[in-house]
């Protein structure tokens, strides 16, 4: 089986020039006042000067639209200093989506409140906050299918994330909190050397789609001594939806999740976007207390995709309702599809992890999850060593097409359809 290294290098980002604190600009930071134009204003006389730190001094709320970022920048949220979205749509432009990122599949939407674009040498810290400032009465009532899309404040489009970052390279984020995000929280997408770390994000449990942070089509990258509890996947490595991401063919790769801590949340996720294949990926010193799942791989007929040595290690779970989905059928009833749009799973490797059964989430599903294959597509050396089930029911839902299952030193764990299983 292949074993994960870690990512070659951390990213290092630094900037040149001078620091452009947003007051000097006209930011009021009264948490009232539209900053919009100040900050703008702000990040254009970083463009100006080729470079330079970008600066919300503490203290102070800067209530602000959507602002795009350039190379060779720091953006400094000092501790005490938050930068919080405007609840008015128009103050998010909108983005045509598939026009410029087509591997996604998606429609135009709001940009993300903190946006970069083929800009590289970018770092984002400071101590400080960035708060998408949704609730049930503002971006996450577009969720609700009795409240049309049409209505404010998304206006006809989808709901914008937080930070966004795309095509890009030398990206650090650091000692920040991301909340209440619209959407994903924080998505980089097309990044090559990346770090995060010493971040928190921050969503209710029932908040519609607020993934924690959503690594696509990225190589090297390493997200270290965080924290998240979201609504949604808490960690994610995704890589373009269907045929736009097979044919854009730009797989994840040699990605690490260390020392991380995770609340709320669907759990430590690979896919199901992975059209563009996922590879080397490594999950480990994971503490997890209240997610829906824990060890998380899913894909399905129609998106194609090679998802190949991920490895997760370490990993403690407790109040857990599945300890572990492998699925290659996450919508079921899918028509096989052809040869090139068929998900392929193999070398996954999951060991010296414990999981405590609590609530079930879901009452359709037992606590030890599944492991499922499809008759076309064979989940291919899958190793549980030393994984152990605390509580529950220890079912498993599914367990099938699998090739070259191995379960070793694990108590009450191991998958019924796994031909060596030596406990």
């Amino acid at each position: 089986m292949a074993v994960v290294a870690l990512a070659a290098h951390a990213a290092t980002a630094t900037a040149s020039g001078g620091v452009f604190d947003v007051t000097t600009f006209g930011a009021t930071g009264d948490g009232a006042t539209k900053d919009t134009e100040a900050i703008r204003a702000a990040c254009a006389a970083v463009v100006a000067a080729r470079g330079g730190t970008l600066l919300f001094p503490a203290p102070g709320t800067y209530y602000t639209g959507a602002f795009n970022l350039t190379s060779n920048i720091v953006v400094k949220v000092e501790k005490g200093a938050t930068v919080l979205g405007s609840t008015d749509g128009d103050d998010w432009p909108v983005i045509d989506i598939h026009a410029e990122w087509p591997q996604f599949g998606d429609p135009p939407a709001h940009q993300a409140l903190v946006f970069a674009w083929r800009a590289n040498n970018i770092t984002l810290t400071g101590g400080g906050t960035i708060d998408g400032n949704s609730n049930s009465k503002t971006w996450w009532r577009c969720d609700n299918h009795n409240y049309p899309v049409t209505n404010p404040p998304c206006n006809g489009f989808s709901r914008p994330r937080v930070v966004e970052v795309f095509e890009a390279q030398d990206v650090v984020m650091s000692d920040l909190t991301v909340q209440n995000s619209p959407n994903w929280n924080i998505h980089f997408s097309s990044v090559k050397n990346l770090h995060v770390h010493g971040i928190s994000v921050i969503d209710p449990g029932d908040s519609p789609n607020t993934d924690g942070i959503d690594l696509d089509c990225v190589t090297n990258a390493l997200v270290e001594d965080s924290y998240f509890s979201v609504g949604d996947d808490a960690l994610c490595v995704k890589s373009g939806r269907d045929y736009d991401g097979r044919l854009y063919a730009h797989p994840s790769r040699d990605i690490v999740f260390r020392n991380i801590r995770v609340g709320t949340g669907h759990g430590i996720t690979i896919g199901s976007e992975s059209s563009g294949g996922v590879h080397n990926v490594t999950f480990e010193n994971i503490e997890m207390t209240g997610t829906s799942s824990g060890p998380r791989i899913k894909s399905q007929r129609g998106r194609g995709g090679v998802v190949d040595g991920i490895t997760y290690r370490n990993v403690t779970a407790r109040n857990l309702g599945d300890m572990v989905q492998l699925t290659l059928n996450y919508h079921t009833g899918l028509s096989p599809t052809n040869k090139t749009a068929t998900p392929v799973m193999r070398n996954v490797l999951i060991e010296d992890c414990t999981f405590t059964a609590g609530k079930k989430s879901d009452a359709r599903r037992p606590n030890a999850g599944v492991v499922d294959g499809l008759p076309e597509s064979h989940i291919q050396n899958v190793t549980f060593r030393n994984v152990n089930l605390n509580g529950g029911n220890a079912q498993w839902q599914t367990c099938q097409y699998v090739d070259n299952g191995v379960c070793e030193g694990s108590t009450n764990a191991c998958p019924p359809c796994f031909e060596d299983r030596t406990n």
